[in-house]
């Protein structure tokens, strides 16, 4: 094998990279637009090392911008934050490493901001930046004002309050009756599986409140432990595994003028998940999730009483958090219709014609017509917007990797591309650039050198990185794929940023591959769908197929007998399916939390994909692991978090158990204090190193 003489820059970058938050603190993110005060707020770390979050803003955007500093959290609260743990659960389900100001809400002309600083709710001025703590209240989580800036509601403890800002008075208090009743707070589910993270809603007028009440009572307790510390009690964590027991969840709507409460509830009892709520009308739309998500039914609230609005079925699932359904001012509701080549957009009973493009998500919609993200190719995600006239506009690169936030006039649009080392953050007036965000992130030194196609009568997304040095047909390189796999997630993109650590990787002399198989986004509704009812067959042939293709094409540059398979979480099962089923195409596996067992999994991903398991058992049999324990005959290591409430560790020490049980030698990485993600950085830099050593011995 050739080697490849690794530079100071190359021997840096685990450390780098596990310093600046895979080169993500400093940017800018969190954004709030308010057109009535032509301001954007967000927030941002001073350098590219640093987790503290600070809020800013970019005003004066109808004359000339300038951005500022609002407020510094230092400035606020300079000792260590004490984190209440519905607030670490919080920023677990949003993968929320950052600390100081992570999140804030404000008012419609953003003349004041809410936040939560170390469990202490502040109010800002956003003018003046003068800063006021509301005292009397502990453990204060998800604080948000109400549209005229007049009242801020939050979750305390388990309690939920509205506070009058202006008077300096409590309004409202609703307190929770038990210990596994919380007011206020997403449940676990929707924040993890349905991409909904709050649990209160505003209305218009700021007089009304919707509330979710979130009742844990019958969810089994799954138990966290740190063995380094004995001495420690293990931590209850209610976890609704899959066949088990979900939350019980319902809302309240409160007439803050009036007093009156209404309790509201599905209208079915096989609606299950409350998936999201939108308050953009005079009344709310609430949208609710059968338990086997093939039913999804909206209602809205007129007179205190609950009226149906629509009703969609799906013979495998009804698609979440793409920005719909939503009951738009004018009474007409914004919803999708799936396609098997593409999603579209209908506004009432008109569809808005995007030239068959396949709808990612909506970002907005309005009078000035409406905004999506969308793609190209599936690696290519673009936003385009949709005028009343029915005239598209491109409102990002075509060839990039996009995201935005529109309200009224104005846009936040984040842009990657494969020529950008870093996304630039922009602010568009009617969709012309008027001013830049800075963005402190550093950028990698090392540059990517990826070449991403498609392969096979598929058209498998595939990306190869080289490493530096490489002089194409001048030798076979050992190959390491890079995987994740699972639905509604890309590895292959049009951001440079996403190859960063892949690059650093192959300049330790492999060829990196990375391929994204059926049941990842970007190629349609059926293609997404493939999966259903077998999470393990599909994806691994998909990726035994993507690779053997980039062999057969570049068969002087790659070494098929020498493959190794690395990923996380979903990756991480891939990782260790890869090598148990198919030994004679990878070599050696690296695989970090994965489910082992998807019984052990949450309801809502695992009974979306292979249905309840006591209905299904074949299906979850046919994606378990350990049951193929006895067929290891490659190097394999598992490594897992014991701190980690989302891809329990007990799935690694089951299969770990299974393993040794059949004498087959095997290593395992225990990352005691470790939660699903890694932000701490001995663990980030080390365990890249670690992956390259595993690599380079066993290829």
């Amino acid at each position: 094998m050739a080697t490849c003489n690794c530079s100071t820059v190359d021997d840096a970058f685990p450390e780098r990279a596990a310093l600046t938050g895979q080169f993500r603190k400093g940017a800018p993110r969190s954004f709030v637009i308010s057109e009535l005060g032509h301001r954007v707020g967000f927030v941002r770390s001073e350098s590219e090392t640093s987790a503290q979050l600070d809020l800013w803003v970019v005003e004066h955007l109808n004359s000339t911008p300038v951005e500022r500093c609002v407020v510094r959290a230092a400035a606020l609260w300079s000792d260590a934050e004490n984190l209440s743990p519905a607030e670490r659960a919080r920023r677990e389900r949003l993968r929320e490493s950052g600390a100081g100001i992570t999140s804030f809400s404000a008012d419609d002309a953003m003349t004041v901001v809410a936040f939560a600083l170390s469990g202490q709710l502040w109010i800002v001025d956003v003018a003046s930046g003068s800063a006021e703590q509301i005292t009397g209240y502990e453990a204060v989580v998800d604080p948000r004002l109400n549209p005229q800036g007049s009242l801020v509601a939050f979750t305390a403890g388990a309690d939920f309050y509205v506070y009058d800002i202006l008077d300096g008075r409590e309004v409202f208090h609703l307190t929770a009756e038990c210990e596994h009743i919380t007011y206020g707070l997403a449940d676990f589910i929707a924040s993890e599986e349905l991409g909904r993270y709050r649990g209160h809603w505003w209305s218009p007028d700021g007089a009304q409140v919707l509330v979710e009440r979130n009742d844990e009572t019958f969810v089994e307790i799954r138990w966290i432990a740190d063995p380094t510390f004995p001495d420690a009690e293990p931590r209850p964590h209610r976890y609704p595994a899959a066949g088990t027991k979900n939350s019980k969840v319902s809302l309240v709507h409160v007439d803050l003028g009036t007093g009156a409460m209404t309790a509201l509830g599905p209208a079915h009892q096989s609606l299950e998940y409350l998936a999201n709520v939108t308050w953009d009308a005079e009344t709310p739309l609430m949208t609710w999730l059968s338990r086997d998500q093939r039913t999804e039914v909206s209602y809205t609230l007129r007179d205190d009483e609950v009226q149906f609005v629509s009703h969609k079925t799906d013979g495998c699932w009804v698609d979440c958090g793409v920005g719909v359904p939503r009951l738009l001012s004018d009474g007409r509701l914004l919803t999708t219709t799936e396609i098997d080549d593409h999603r579209a957009v209908w506004v009432g009973e008109t569809e808005v014609d995007f030239g068959r493009r396949h709808v990612a998500s909506v970002i907005a919609t309005d009078s000035h017509g409406v905004t999506v993200a969308a793609y190209n190719q599936p690696w290519e995600l673009q936003i385009v917007h949709a005028d009343p006239d029915g005239n598209l506009l491109e409102v990002s690169r075509s060839d990039g990797y996009a995201s935005a936030l529109r309200s009224g006039v104005y846009t936040v649009l984040v842009q990657n591309a494969l020529d950008l080392r870093r996304p630039t953050y922009t602010v568009l007036k009617n969709f012309q650039p008027i001013a830049t965000i800075e963005n402190n992130a550093g950028i990698p030194a090392v540059e990517a050198r990826v070449t991403i196609e498609s392969v096979t009568e598929s058209q498998l997304p595939t990306a190869i990185l080289w490493p530096e040095n490489h002089i194409p047909k001048s030798h076979q390189l050992p190959v390491v794929v890079s995987i994740y796999g699972g639905p509604h997630h890309s590895e292959v993109v049009a951001s440079q940023l996403s190859f960063a650590s892949n690059q650093w990787l192959a300049n330790q002399g492999f060829a990196v591959v990375v391929i994204d198989n059926r049941g990842t986004p970007g190629k349609g509704p059926a293609w997404e769908r493939a999966v259903a009812g077998n999470l393990a067959d599909p994806v691994l042939e998909d990726q035994v197929a993507g690779l053997q293709a980039l062999l057969a094409k570049y068969p002087d540059d790659l070494d098929g007998s020498r493959v190794g398979i690395e990923g996380w979480s979903f990756g991480g099962f891939l990782s260790a399916l890869a090598v148990l089923d198919r030994p004679d195409v990878y070599a050696a596996g690296w695989a970090g939390a994965p489910v082992t067992e998807f019984v052990l999994y949450d309801t809502a991903y695992t009974e979306r994909y292979l249905g309840h398991p006591a209905d299904q058992a074949a299906e979850y049999k046919r994606s378990s692991l350990s049951h193929r324990a006895h067929k290891l005959s490659r190097p394999l290591t598992l490594i897992h978090g014991l701190a980690d409430d989302n891809v329990l560790a007990a799935n690694s020490l089951q299969l770990s158990g299974a393993l040794l049980a059949a004498g087959k030698a095997h290593s395992f990485i225990p990352l005691a204090g470790v939660s699903h993600m890694t932000p701490q950085v001995a663990v980030a830099r080390n365990l890249m190193l670690m992956m390259r050593d595993f690599f380079k011995s066993n290829l």
